[in-house]
């Protein structure tokens, strides 16, 4: 294969992604979304296409190779995430141009690893293994540093989502949408309360309400009001995911405005239980609007940069926080959200009001170090409560007497004064 052959299949590769991109958010944008929302991210891709295709001509074959491996890297995932809409998700017409990544990806792998092996070879033995120990070490760099945490932004933007029935929650509930302030459409169930308070539940990072179902059992026991929504881009929703809740703040409020409209739930008795992602968006919430009266964050770790470089020093520190400012720049290109204020500032807006931060043993990474930095910062109003050996998020499936009795009792004392 010459290089002018290698240059026509990678222009051919790069065309295929450049033509899903334009497809899939310009031509059928996710529902509730315009192109102009993804602007950046359709900007920014197609440039980088762009000029790897008018750089690739002019580089050595390493440096060629190198760049189509990278691009294949990323298209293959971006692939594979379109697979995973057609199995998991109800597929839109974009995700059938999605599968066009796939091919595109294995001829920008194809293509690299040829230019590779045509690149000159050391004359001694001794030269080659260090050409190739060099080789090694860039790849795995290049692999940590920009394949994989763009890869992990690809998929926290991108992940499908799981179709919610209106019976997959077995107490009595009303079926409902949600309409956010910029119009985006949120499936939502409603538990009425029997108490005279209520609690919005928030669900995890990718999940959907369905994963607060063991949640909104047990304090439906207790006669608690319920509401829990599918985050937009999530379940029944409409709009873009994004896995770190940077976009969710509309959606708590419309939760928030329907609590406060209940006939049910009487004034001031509102609290929020958020599950990791949730956990995060709750404290979000609360510390913007006094409607929230008390807050129960359970599994609340790292969602952007500032809260990484918080609790990270040392050798942690050089090693990771490089890969997550890749990871949450690459996230803020795709998304198009902002990257929200750190969580370590915005916990002392919260106080006087009782705060419960569940952190565990077994959970994400620096979920144990986020929560007491939240827990010093919040001051007196809040509680740490550490499960070791629990995995994360699940207290209440491993523990559910020791869960119910500090949770519930939690929310009593702070919703119902008892």
């Amino acid at each position: 294969m010459s290089p002018a052959t290698e240059l026509r299949l990678f222009l051919l590769a790069a065309a295929a992604l450049v033509l899903h991109l334009l497809d899939d958010l310009v031509l059928q944008p996710p529902p509730g979304t315009s192109a102009g929302d993804h602007a950046t991210a359709i900007l920014v891709t197609v440039g980088a296409a762009v000029a790897g295709a008018a750089l690739f001509g002019l580089l050595p074959a390493g440096a060629r190779g190198a760049l189509a491996l990278v691009f294949g890297a990323l298209t293959l995932v971006g692939g594979a995430l379109h697979v995973g809409h057609l199995f998991v998700d109800s597929p839109s017409g974009s995700d059938f141009t999605g599968l066009l990544l796939v091919p595109a990806g294995l001829v920008f792998v194809g293509v690299g690893a040829h230019a590779l092996r045509r690149g000159p070879k050391p004359a001694s033995a001794r030269r080659r293994w260090l050409k190739r120990a060099g080789e090694l070490v860039v790849a795995i760099l290049v692999a940590f540093y920009v394949v994989l945490p763009v890869g992990v932004a690809m998929y926290v933007t991108h992940k499908p989502k799981v179709p919610v029935a209106a019976d997959d929650l077995r107490i009595p509930h009303e079926n409902l949408t949600l309409t956010a302030a910029d119009g985006v459409r949120l499936g939502a169930w409603y538990v009425p309360s029997g108490n005279g308070a209520a609690v919005l539940l928030l669900h995890g990072s990718g999940g959907s309400r369905n994963g607060l179902r063991l949640h909104a059992e047990l304090l439906a026991e207790h006669g608690y009001g319920l509401l829990m929504y599918d985050a937009r881009g999530r379940g029944e929703s409409e709009g873009a995911p994004n896995g770190y809740g940077w976009s969710a703040q509309p959606d708590v409020d419309a939760g928030l405005a329907f609590l406060e409209a209940r006939p049910d739930v009487e004034e001031g008795r509102i609290g929020v239980l958020g599950l990791s992602m949730g956990g995060e968006v709750a404290l979000q919430a609360a510390a913007r609007t006094s409607v929230i009266a008390a807050v129960v964050a359970d599994g609340a770790g790292i969602r952007s940069f500032a809260d990484a470089r918080a609790i990270m020093d040392g050798a942690e520190a050089w090693v990771s926080l490089p890969q997550l400012w890749a990871q949450f720049a690459a996230t803020r290109v795709l998304s198009g959200d902002a990257s929200p204020p750190p969580l370590d500032g915005l916990v002392a807006e919260i106080a006087p009001r009782p705060l419960l931060l569940v952190a565990a043993g077994e959970g994400v990474g620096g979920e144990q170090e986020m929560n007491r930095l939240l827990a010093r910062e919040a001051g007196p109003s809040a509680e740490l409560w550490e499960l070791p050996g629990i995995a994360h998020t699940k207290g209440l499936a491993e523990r559910p007497g020791e869960y119910e009795e500090r949770v519930v009792g939690f929310l009593d004392d702070a919703l119902l004064g008892r």
